[in-house]
């Protein structure tokens, strides 16, 4: 294991110049157990958290009705509530079951540090470059929604 991930992070015997991989990894899983706790937490938070988002599109609303004619009202709302909503729930889905992933890769890492299994390792290693590959994916998903909600308010 340590000649993959030596040529990454430092030496054989040193990760970053500063400690040995071995305290490295540990160092490694104890961020990502946390990352993947914090996403479970995350994850209920936004699904409790919906009648805030329900009340601030109501606000939206009475304010485009005192601004305007009602059915230019009822279009921003029924876009914005569409948008957000599905925004919502696909990001709440996706924080549950990074989680829920994140904390079946941290176990597999654990174990691999533990038993000292180059398997587990390499599999924990799989899941990091997953992992990235999917947040880059999900940024320029939410940059794109970010992009068609601002276009669709400003520029109807």
């Amino acid at each position: 294991m340590c000649g993959p991930l030596s040529r990454f992070v430092g030496g054989k015997r040193s990760a970053c110049k500063c400690m040995t991989l071995r305290t490295f990894t540990i160092f490694w899983l104890t961020i990502f157990t946390l990352v993947s706790l914090f996403e479970l937490v995350a994850g209920s938070y936004l699904t409790s958290a919906r009648q805030m988002v329900d009340t601030i599109l109501e606000k939206l609303r009475e304010i485009a009705f005192n601004a305007g004619t009602e059915s230019v009202a009822d279009y921003y709302y029924e876009v914005l509530q569409a948008s957000f909503g599905t925004v919502w729930r696909a990001g709440t889905c996706l924080t549950v079951m990074r989680g829920l992933v994140d904390l079946g890769g941290a176990a597999v890492g654990i174990y691999g540090v533990w038993a000292k299994k180059s398997w587990a390792l390499y599999t924990f290693l799989g899941f990091n470059v997953v992992h990235f590959a999917i947040d880059f994916i999900l940024f320029i998903a939410a940059m794109s929604v970010v992009n068609t909600l601002y276009i669709g308010w400003f520029y109807p």
